[in-house]
């Protein structure tokens, strides 16, 4: 026969072991939600500015992955269009980067770093200069950073500026060559999985 006493023991160890059930369903919660939100799809469109470009700022487009590779460091694969005039519009130059970059974020809502990228670029020169357009690619590293601001559970806004150096871009023309580092500024809308 059970006595008053083995009941009141009894209470207590039920209790324990729900808050310890509860604690572990918490925390498998939580590893399952982090896990699921390991990649983000980011669309951008922005302004970028050549360091060489003649006609002011110009409109920039990308797409990238990101996800999460270590604690505080997410990895990022990026793919963009831009285009620009140097030399007073005598030569316009198409640019698609490919970009791979590393950012410190000791919080999810601010990260920093940089990475390195090949850039494809086409020289295409005014018709009436009668000198044949031309295409290369170009190793290239940026530093930049950026804000990530949650709206939803799976959606936030990211914006994002970054600062391009690459070597001397020469040309057919007179002039010679030209600079071709570029900042960009862009706002995006990072969809998570």
């Amino acid at each position: 026969m059970e006595t008053m006493e083995t009941k009141e023991r009894k209470i207590p160890d039920l209790l324990y072991r729900v808050a310890i059930g509860a604690l572990i369903f918490f925390v498998a919660l939580l590893v399952g939600i982090s896990t699921a939100h390991a990649m983000d799809l980011v669309p951008q469109a922005g302004i970028t500015k050549s360091t060489d470009g003649s006609g002011g700022s110009k409109s920039y487009l990308g797409l990238a992955v990101r996800g999460n590779f270590l604690p505080f460091f997410k990895h990022e694969t990026a793919v963009g269009y831009r285009s620009d005039e140097v030399y007073g519009g005598l030569l316009k130059t198409t640019t698609v980067p490919v970009t791979e970059s590393v950012w410190f974020a000791p919080i999810p809502l601010i990260y920093a770093g940089g990475g390195v990228g090949m850039y494809f670029t086409s020289l295409t020169y005014q018709d009436v200069l009668l000198i044949p357009n031309t295409s290369e690619k170009k190793f290239g590293y940026h530093v930049g950073g950026g804000i990530n601001f949650p709206l939803v559970p799976m959606v936030s806004i990211d914006l994002q500026t970054r600062y391009v150096f690459m070597q001397k871009q020469p040309t057919a023309l007179s002039q010679g060559s030209f600079d071709p580092d570029f900042w960009s500024t862009s706002a995006g809308v990072a969809i998570h999985f």
